[in-house]
Parts: C-alpha cells; sequence; structure tokens
C-alpha cells in the first residue's frame, strides 16, 4: 500500500496528504550522492557500503534545507 493510501486511511487532512506524498517522492533524493557502484552491485553491501548508503538521508536533509517549499516534507526524508 502506498505511503499516501497510508495516511488517507488514517484520516489525515488534504494538506498532509500533499506533504506524505511530496516526500514519498523525495524520500531517496539523497543517493543522487551515493556512488553508481554501490547503488547497482548485485550482491549484499560491505559495512562500509552499508555506512554510506545510510548517509544518503543526511545528504537528502541537505539537498532540500535550503528550499523553503520542501521544509515539511524534511522530517520524512531523514
Amino acid at each position: 500500500m502506498s505511503p499516501v493510501k497510508i495516511a488517507h486511511s488514517l484520516g489525515l487532512p488534504a494538506h498532509d496528504l500533499q506533504i506524505v506524498h511530496r516526500g514519498a517522492r523525495l524520500r531517496d533524493i539523497g543517493k543522487i550522492g551515493s556512488p553508481t557502484s554501490i547503488l547497482d552491485k548485485a550482491g549484499p553491501l560491505e559495512p562500509a557500503e552499508q555506512q554510506i548508503m545510510r548517509d544518503h538521508v543526511s545528504i537528502g536533509v541537505r539537498i532540500l534545507e535550503p528550499i523553503p517549499c520542501f521544509q515539511e516534507v524534511i522530517s520524512i526524508v531523514a
């Protein structure tokens, strides 16, 4: 079930549904800073690679922080 459908089933107001929708679309934006070799790796990730993937969250937050219209979705990306 999509995040928006879940939010809708919880009875969230329309404004919050829009935030969930935008946040769901942007939640992995930080992966833009992750090496393709790790993103495309077929097998399990090494511990150092796992840490790089965990860091995509902070990268996503840094991308969105300066953009006023995305302030409400930062908590979803983080």
